[in-house]
């Protein structure tokens, strides 16, 4: 089959500005992929991209580079609905080279995420490694769009192939199944009201069981793979408990072993209505003197904001102060003293003093400004690193999924976008840099609070601090 151009991929290795867009268009080029990230990276010029092509009317899809961490799931999901991938855009995971893993597992972690947030999962790969790792007829189920490179034929298998690569130049792309070029939709993936899945992947957690349940060996519904061994619900979907990676746990599963040990846990010295750990109950503490209490930033800010107060105002009584002596040094109509009551070196040094207090109270004005609090809205969907944050104390405001709070026990239940605030406290100590963190839930129903440390680049787990009535 002849191939035509429909389609081009780019990255950070092209320029959304020199490409030669109106030739494409002429040659029928009607959709692009982007690269979004690769890692847990963002592609340098993938925003710059997706505005030049939605510019043109071209229908832009997106692709995650995977660089062999399964963690990169959530950063791509972040990193997309930053830059704004449309919700029914196909969403492929690029996977080339030396994977280690089971490939089709790894497709089928990413792939039921972004599903659930909007967007047609895909897959990049060489026909090679496809046909050696893939279960096709799985793939077509599970309605993944196949894209496959092969440069010097056509392959068996494929939705859209790359038919041309070449470093530094646009790679180029023939869709002939049409699927790149259909408006978008927003993608079916919540479960209806029985609990079956709308999509064709089952629910997370099983359902009760009914008489067409069983157990034995299958192939997991969800994440594929080989034989393993496990159960199954109703019938149809399958559920794998034992497989060669171990023991798989389910939220479900989850929920029954909380049960089994939470008297333990709560024996042991935690706290599960507030999910704390008494502290003289943790060996091997760390120092952590070098924090600063929240309450101490709330009273550093208090502080501030009388320090503003003060400073506006005595730089106020020195502008009147510094107006009235010149006026009265300066009149001309000032009858004549005696030059022994004339105490010039004690005017001068009123002036002196005067111009000096003038500048105290500028410097204390502009540093009460500077530590007077604001709230940055700016990057409600990134999750800075420690490092990022400069010493001092800031505000923001972030989407609990953004910060993965949503991952925690008392948090689960909370929306991706909901919104809360985000106090951070950072000191540099002994050649450390160390950040405190606490999320602040505000429109939700329940007023939730975690905190949180970190160091470095490295953020530690989440606890939560709310107290129940």
């Amino acid at each position: 089959m002849a191939t035509t151009l429909t389609t081009i991929d780019v990255s950070e290795w092209q320029d959304p500005e020199t490409v030669d867009w109106r030739s494409l268009i002429s040659q029928g080029l009607k959709s692009v992929i982007v690269r979004l990230s690769h890692g847990f990276t963002a592609d340098k010029k993938a925003s710059a991209f997706v505005k030049k092509a939605q510019s043109l009317d071209l229908i832009v899809h997106g692709y995650h580079f995977y660089e062999g961490n399964t963690e990169e799931v959530s950063f791509s999901v972040r990193n997309a609905q930053h830059i704004g991938l449309p919700n029914g855009a196909h969403f492929f995971l690029d996977m080339e080279g030396n994977i280690p893993g089971d490939w089709q597992t790894i497709l089928y972690q990413f792939a039921p995420e972004w599903l659930r947030n909007g967007w047609k999962p895909g897959l990049y790969c060489s026909d090679s490694p496809y046909k050696a790792k893939f279960d096709n007829s799985k793939l077509v189920a599970d309605k993944i769009t196949r894209w496959i490179a092969s440069y010097d034929y056509e392959p068996a298998n494929y939705d859209i192939r790359q038919y041309s690569s070449s470093s530094g130049k646009l790679d180029l792309d023939y869709d002939k199944s049409g699927l790149l070029e259909v408006p978008y939709e927003k993608a079916k993936h919540k479960p209806d009201s029985s609990g079956s899945s709308t999509d064709n992947f089952p629910p997370l957690s099983p359902g009760t069981p009914t008489g067409d349940s069983w157990v034995g060996w299958g192939k997991d519904s969800r994440y594929g793979g080989g034989q393993t061994l496990g159960y199954s619900p109703n019938g149809k979907d399958f559920y794998a408990v034992f497989w060669p990676g171990g023991l798989i746990i389910r939220p479900k599963d989850a929920e029954q072993i909380w049960e089994l040990i939470k008297d333990k846990v709560k024996r042991a010295g935690v706290d599960i209505g507030n999910l704390t750990i008494a502290w003289d109950k943790i060996t091997d503490k760390p120092d952590i003197s070098i924090f600063a209490k929240v309450t101490d930033v709330h009273v550093a800010e208090t502080t501030a904001e009388n320090a503003l107060s003060s400073a506006e105002k005595a730089q106020a009584t020195a502008d009147a102060n510094s107006k009235a002596l010149a006026d009265k040094a300066n009149r001309s109509e000032l009858p004549v003293v005696p030059t022994d009551l004339v105490h010039t070196g004690e005017l001068d040094q009123i002036r002196t003093d005067i111009t000096q207090a003038k500048q105290e109270s500028a410097q204390a004005l502009a540093a009460a400004e500077s530590a007077n609090s604001t709230l940055d809205t700016s990057n409600k969907l990134v999750d800075k690193k420690p490092s990022e944050y400069q010493a001092g104390f800031s505000h923001e405001e972030k989407a609990a999924g953004a910060l993965e709070v949503t991952k925690t026990i008392l948090g689960q239940d909370l929306a991706y976008n909901t919104v809360g605030l985000l106090t951070s406290v950072a000191v540099d100590s002994d050649g450390s840099h160390c950040v405190r963190q606490r999320f602040e839930v505000i429109n939700s129903d329940y007023p939730y609070t975690f905190e949180r440390t970190g160091t470095g680049d490295v953020w530690y787990s989440w606890h939560g601090v709310t107290v129940w009535d």
